[in-house]
């Protein structure tokens, strides 16, 4: 594992476009599609992708960890929930070894900050560099001021999307990442999907906070998910058939499904 976590592709800036960047830290739209995989086909899917498509240069596999933050009357999860057409995620996240990494471990796992906003199925992201560790996160109660300060670091780059956001909720899976060749997709394959409560301290612990401390830690979900990222509503040819045996498309989201599966298991 590299120390670097994986930024997603985009062309450079040119000097002349830097003022534009501070104005508007999102990334341009792209198309993001998702297809939910049967968890019997995931190993088969990943040996097809392996001949399909070209490994991920920089980063080819790892476990992603997110901390996703809301509101605390949870606006973002609702939306998602109820499938409204415009949707908005913030996490924290960042980046360990992939399950049988036998690489040494990285002086430092650097977090970022995400805010992701869909329209449909196009999305923008916001992607803003701290100077937290993901290890060290990773073993902080979710009440720590790391943590629940962390999005005040969204304010200066114009990327906050306004309110009060308290940890919610930690998700972990395996990803696996390629390059289709013909259209230049990004394709991940994330497997080992794992979530489990963001508990914040007592004056905080109302509504659905309260109810979300609750919540029982599962076993992983017993599904995968394969996403295609770019400038395309439709898949790249070579992927067509791939998708049509155990798969179908889905507007899924982690986020949304672990809180369904938590809440669920705590009913």
């Amino acid at each position: 594992m590299t120390q670097e976590a994986p930024f997603e592709t985009k062309k450079d800036p040119k000097p002349y476009d830097l003022e534009w960047v501070q104005k508007d830290p999102f990334g341009p739209l792209e198309h993001e599609l998702k297809f939910e995989v049967d968890r019997f086909r995931v190993e088969a899917m990943a040996t097809h992708l392996e001949v399909l498509c070209q490994r991920d240069p920089q980063f080819p596999a790892n476990t992603v960890v997110s901390l996703y933050y809301d509101s605390p009357d949870l606006h973002f999860l609702r939306d998602k929930l109820d499938s409204h057409y415009l949707k908005t995620k913030v996490r924290l996240r960042w980046y360990e070894a992939a399950p049988g990494n036998q690489q040494s471990p990285v002086a430092k796992a650097p977090a970022f900050l995400e805010v992701k906003r869909r329209v449909g199925s196009l999305r923008r992201k916001a992607r803003v560099p701290t100077n937290l560790d993901g290890r060290q996160l990773a073993r902080l109660p979710r009440d720590a001021p790391e943590l629940l300060l962390a999005p005040e670091r969204l304010r200066q780059p114009g990327a906050h999307p306004g309110g009060s956001l308290e940890p919610f909720l930690l998700v972990r899976y395996h990803r696996r990442r390629f390059v289709e060749p013909l259209t230049g997709a990004r394709v991940c394959l994330d497997t080992a999907i794992q979530a489990a409560p963001a508990r914040v301290p007592g004056p905080r612990l109302t509504g659905p906070f309260a109810a979300a401390t609750g919540m029982p830690i599962p076993e992983r979900l017993d599904l995968a998910v394969l996403e295609v990222k770019g400038s395309s509503s439709t898949l790249p040819p070579p992927l067509v058939h791939l998708v049509q045996g155990g798969c179908f498309k889905s507007s899924f989201s982690k986020y949304g499904l672990c809180y369904e599966r938590l809440a669920g298991a705590a009913a």
